[in-house]
């Protein structure tokens, strides 16, 4: 009876660290876009809003050009106490399919998951006191494509989370 007591216990505390924490980079298909329909509150609890402004980029704002490759700033904001900090971003269309390329800059912080859909945070790059910032590339799509939406889902730490969402709307330039 004590021994499964105890294998009960190691489950339920192992299972529970998983389902709260993601050091290594968010589950794919997390960033709160309306094909995701999702975000870090199925694995995070805490508050939730919506920010403007998280997401940052380059970009003109007579829109971007087919095929040029940009930078995005991605600037996460806590309190003081805030120590950990984690997001995942995606540029995509309205159905959910990937719009452009995302490219990594900062291989110890970041990493692409989802065959490349998503970008996400590893665990060098969640640390911070009171913010915390993430840079990558994104190569803009061929011409034609039209309106492009960067959905980000961001996770604020420690316990409880903050859940923030935020998005970023591109336009091709004419």
């Amino acid at each position: 009876m004590f021994l499964l007591s105890f294998l009960m216990m190691i489950g339920i505390v192992f299972f529970s660290v998983q389902a709260l924490t993601f050091p290594e980079g968010a589950p794919v298909g997390v960033t709160g876009s309306p094909a995701d329909g999702k975000n870090c509150t199925k694995c995070h609890e805490g508050f939730s809003a919506t920010k403007d402004g998280w997401i940052k980029s380059n970009i003109d704002s007579s829109g971007y050009i087919p095929g040029k490759t940009y930078t995005i700033t991605v600037n996460s904001i806590g309190l003081n106490s805030t120590k950990k900090f984690g997001f995942e971003i995606s540029p995509q269309d309205k159905v959910g399919k990937l719009l452009g390329k995302l490219i990594v800059t900062n291989e110890t912080e970041t990493q692409l998951i989802g065959k490349g859909k998503y970008i996400t945070h590893k665990e060098d790059g969640i640390s911070a006191t009171g913010s915390k910032t993430w840079k990558f590339n994104w190569q803009a799509p061929v011409a034609g494509t039209g309106d492009v939406i960067f959905y980000g889902a961001f996770v604020l730490g420690p316990k409880p989370y903050g859940i923030i969402s935020s998005s970023l709307k591109i336009f091709e330039a004419k």
